[in-house]
């Protein structure tokens, strides 16, 4: 049986996290996500294995979301791997034990990539989101001259944090 360390090659890490950056950002995008709906949550992501030894980002689907004080409620698809996030593991130096517990916050979004496996599901990686970086990435259009607006370059018009001005526009108001 093939697990993930069997055919994940470490040196494309990189290109993993981009595309679970991607994945993420593409989500709260396209649902337009109030930020309480993904900031300070969990979302589990599956490969299928023979994905991820093809380097084929493209199958990466959606399991879970969860926010972190629900964590314990993925233990049937990733199993003794919910040590990492649930604060049992708290020693860095066995990459293997790593815990990221202590790092969970309200301001950030964990994303975690586990892969298919004949006996269930194996760890890949995780990308953590903070709400300063995903404000920067995230765009919308000006509600006065429609121009595309990143959030980080515009300004609140109402309750609603997707009814944005361009900077340009809210000094009109």
């Amino acid at each position: 049986m093939e697990k993930v360390s069997d055919v994940f090659n470490y040196d494309n890490l990189e290109m993993w996290w981009e595309a679970l950056d991607e994945y993420t950002m593409e989500e709260i995008q396209e649902f337009k996500y109030q930020s309480e709906e993904y900031l300070g949550m969990a979302k589990l992501l599956l490969v299928d294995l023979e994905d991820l030894k093809n380097d084929n980002t493209n199958g990466i689907r959606f399991k879970k979301n969860v926010p972190f004080n629900e964590i314990e409620s993925l233990k049937p698809w990733i199993g003794d791997e919910i040590k990492r996030f649930n604060g049992e593991y708290e020693k860095i130096d066995d990459m293997s034990h790593l815990s990221l517990h202590r790092y969970m916050n309200p301001k950030m979004i964990l994303v975690m990539l586990f892969a298919s496996i004949e006996e269930g599901y194996d760890f890949v990686t995780t990308l953590t989101l903070e709400k300063d970086v995903i404000f920067e990435n995230l765009k919308t259009d000006c509600d006065e001259c429609l121009d595309e607006v990143a959030f980080s370059d515009s300004e609140l018009k109402d309750d609603d944090e997707w009814v944005r001005l361009c900077l340009d526009c809210s000094m009109g108001f």
